[in-house]
């Protein structure tokens, strides 16, 4: 999810925390939840700015990297799109994967998304 949304939403990803423990996965760590480390600031250099995107979750099982992200219904699709590009490559770079978690009423917004802009990740009820 976008950065200023994320405040709003620490119940959604604190439950996304628990469900990757639950899934086995170590050395997790967590945007903006007391008690976990943050992920690393992935940077995507434009040719006037920069984007900084920080991933919701991510998680250690078996040597490979994966990424989690929630996804909520926005009307920046397009800023999202980028974000989850970059998520994925980053991913694939490190043997791992990209889920994007979906909370009830977000499945159809995040399944277009992935579909319109050919995004490699794998959406996830939560």
């Amino acid at each position: 999810m976008l950065t200023k949304t994320k405040g709003e939403n620490l119940d959604i990803i604190e439950s996304l925390a628990e469900y990757v423990k639950k899934k086995g996965y170590e050395d997790i760590r967590v945007d903006l939840l007391e008690g976990y480390e943050a992920p690393s600031k992935l940077v995507r250099k434009n040719s006037d700015e920069e984007d900084v995107y920080v991933p919701d979750v991510t998680g250690v099982k078996r040597g490979r990297k994966d990424y989690f992200e929630v996804v909520l219904k926005s009307d920046q699709a397009s800023k999202l799109a980028s974000k989850w590009q970059l998520l994925g490559t980053v991913a694939r770079m490190k043997r791992g994967e990209l889920y994007l978690v979906v909370p009830k009423g977000h499945f159809r917004f995040a399944s277009e998304i992935v579909k319109k802009y050919s995004i490699e990740a794998e959406v996830i009820k939560l």
